[in-house]
Formats: C-alpha cells, sequence, structure tokens
C-alpha cells in the first residue's frame, strides 16, 4: 500500500468514524487502486455518497467536495469530466450518478470474498481503479485501520549562531509531489522533493497519463540554493501548489514541464501546512 501517514491522522474516534462510514478505503499507489472494504450494506454508503453528490450539483452552485472517511484524503467531487485519480471520484453529476448505479448493480448479489473492480465502465483512461472488497456482514471496518508509525526523517544539525556545537535536530520532510502543467496532456511526471544543507534535491520518473506505465527511471535534480531566484506558495481547496523560479534557464535542466526556467509542483491536500513550510524555508534559503 502507499505510504498515507502524512495525511492520515490517528485519533482516539477515528474507529468510530470508520464504523459510521461502514467501509475502509485506502489507496495502492504501486496498482493505482483505491480499495475499499466493507460488507455489501456498508459498501452501499458510497453508492448512497455518489448519488446524494450528483443531487447538490443539480443546484445553481456547485457544492464542496464531499469527504469520504475520516483520513480527509479522498473525495467525492464535481469535475468537467469523468475520473479517479489519488485524491478523488469526480466527474459531473450525470457521471457520478450513473457510476453510483455501476456500483450498486455490481453490489447486487455479490458473494463475501469477492473482489469487484471498476474502471472503465466509468471512463477510459481512468488514474486510478475502484476495487470493492466484499466482507460478511458482522465485517468492523475499524479492524482494517493500521498502525500509525512516523515516517522516518533525516536529523540535521542545528547549529548555534556562534557557529559551535550542535544544540539540536530538526525534522526536514521529504514530500511526495506531481509535476503541474495546465497544458500537459500526455505525460504526468510525479517524485519526492527534500531540503539538503545548500541544495534542494528533486527525484522523479514520468509516466503515461492514460496507462500508468513508466516512461523513465528514477532521475535527480539538484538546485544550489544561489541558483533559485524565487518561490512562490499557492494554497488551493484539494492541494497546494509550489513554484521555483531559476535564475537562468539552465538551472531546471533535466525536470519535465518546466517553462522559462519554472517549475510547478503540485501537493496533495494532507500535505499543504508541509508543503507551505516547505516553501517558506526554501525562499529563506535560496529565493
Amino acid at each position: 500500500m502507499t505510504d498515507t501517514k502524512n495525511t492520515r491522522e490517528y485519533r482516539p474516534d477515528t474507529g468510530e468514524e470508520w464504523r459510521a462510514l461502514g467501509f475502509y478505503h485506502e489507496p495502492d499507489q504501486a496498482h493505482r487502486v483505491w480499495r475499499l472494504v466493507g460488507s455489501v450494506s456498508g459498501l452501499r454508503t458510497i453508492v448512497r455518497m455518489l448519488a446524494s453528490q450528483a443531487d447538490k450539483a443539480s443546484g445553481e452552485t456547485e457544492p464542496a467536495a464531499l469527504v469520504v472517511g475520516p483520513f480527509n484524503d479522498f473525495y467525492i467531487r464535481i469535475w468537467e469530466r469523468a475520473g479517479i485519480d489519488d485524491e478523488s471520484i469526480h466527474g459531473s453529476a450525470d457521471d457520478l450518478r450513473r457510476l453510483s448505479e455501476i456500483i450498486e448493480q455490481k453490489l447486487r448479489g455479490a458473494a463475501v470474498g469477492a473482489e469487484i473492480a471498476i474502471g472503465n465502465e466509468y471512463a477510459a483512461g481512468l488514474e486510478y481503479t475502484l476495487l470493492l472488497a466484499v466482507r460478511d456482514e458482522e465485517f468492523d471496518p475499524a479492524s482494517q485501520v493500521p498502525a500509525i508509525v512516523n515516517v522516518p526523517t533525516a536529523d540535521v544539525e542545528v547549529i548555534d549562531d556562534d557557529g559551535g556545537e550542535m544544540v539540536g535536530t530538526e525534522v526536514l520532510p521529504t514530500l511526495p509531489f506531481k509535476f503541474y502543467d495546465p497544458e500537459a496532456f500526455a505525460t504526468v511526471g510525479e517524485g519526492l522533493i527534500r531540503l539538503e544543507s545548500d541544495r534542494v534535491v528533486i527525484e522523479f520518473q514520468t509516466k503515461a497519463a492514460f496507462f500508468g506505465l513508466v516512461e523513465s527511471e528514477v532521475k535527480e535534480v539538484s538546485l544550489p540554493f544561489d541558483t533559485i531566484s524565487s518561490v512562490r506558495f499557492k494554497r488551493g481547496v484539494f492541494s497546494a501548489e509550489i513554484a521555483i523560479q531559476g535564475r537562468d534557464m539552465k538551472t531546471m535542466d533535466g525536470l519535465p514541464t518546466v517553462k522559462h526556467g519554472r517549475v510547478r509542483l503540485r501537493f496533495k491536500r494532507g500535505l499543504r501546512g508541509d508543503a507551505e513550510w516547505f516553501a517558506t524555508e526554501l525562499e529563506r534559503l535560496g529565493g
């Protein structure tokens, strides 16, 4: 399973929230699947949620995204085209209503232990598919909640103002991102970004947008702080963006989606706080 620890905060009432939802969900990034685990009656909650969001979209005002589950990393939202990605099920009101009907039909008579995949029948070229894992009616969704363990991060020495001995350690996160290019159509790039003592390091690979096939091996580009002209942070409803401007065209050489020496990186909603801190720190050190 993909690591969702940065976006999944455990609370004492988390188990009860999953029980109230009726099923448990978790993304499998390696296989690009959202796995929903529950009884038939529990899984029918997603049917009702899709239909409800479609009904809300019939009004004059576009409804806010509907959060699915207590971890705030999965949404149902109105969008111009049908799709499923690493954050949401989206589409027009008609799309969402049609998906609710597809799921309801597949759940009718589904046997305990069945795993029902939903993909192209909703939309072609999905980034992610849905996999409904059917359990018996006594199934407890809270039983699927994994232990929350902190993601290992590097310790960085903190030196006092006089350049003396180490006075403590500071945890610097490594953040996952996607390259953002509003004009891109055929490929998707994603990777990890981290700060080092004198540079920012970006590891990435590109994948075909429609089939998820790897188009490149993992590559790494290092940007010394003195090559960065400016850093801009933008917080959105569903994500955050960091735009890094190089001092010249050569600065970003090797990175995809770069335009005029500028690269734009998108971060999931659950990482908006970390991304804002990262941008502030990067601007202080470089921009």
